[in-house]
């Protein structure tokens, strides 16, 4: 079997840490190649049970939306293993949903770091280790 699964940092409901060392419990008793081939863990920094959050600097909503569902379907229906940072990113609500700011949904244990440029986009951050 395949397991793509996702927790929110702060979420209210559910204990992110929790899930954490879980992930980090699964890896010291199987080792981190093993887990590589049936699992990937991702988190959403600073973001509630919704996996939404508000930027700690201007206050603005941060990226929520991610499509885990098609990343895991090309692992078990291509083999195409998930990537390291799934795109997260934030829409319009109203049509055409524009994606107005997006981000790196980093492979836990990395987050994703600001390295300059556009705060907006993707392309403004890299996934780092802790």
């Amino acid at each position: 079997g395949k397991l793509v699964f996702h927790t929110a940092g702060n979420d209210y409901l559910t204990n992110a840490r929790s899930h954490m060392r879980v992930y980090d419990q699964a890896v010291t008793r199987h080792g981190q190649r093993v887990i590589d081939r049936a699992v990937r863990f991702y988190v959403t920094p600073n973001g509630d049970h919704g996996a939404g959050g508000f930027s700690s600097t201007t206050g603005e909503p941060t990226p929520r939306h991610m499509d885990l569902v098609t990343v895991l379907t090309d692992w078990v229906e291509k083999d195409k293993a998930p990537p390291e940072a799934v795109e997260q990113s934030l829409m319009d609500v109203k049509p055409p949903y524009a994606v107005t700011r997006s981000r790196p949904l980093c492979r836990y244990p990395r987050y994703p770091h600001y390295r300059g440029g556009d705060s907006n986009s993707i392309s403004g951050y890299r996934c780092t280790s802790p």
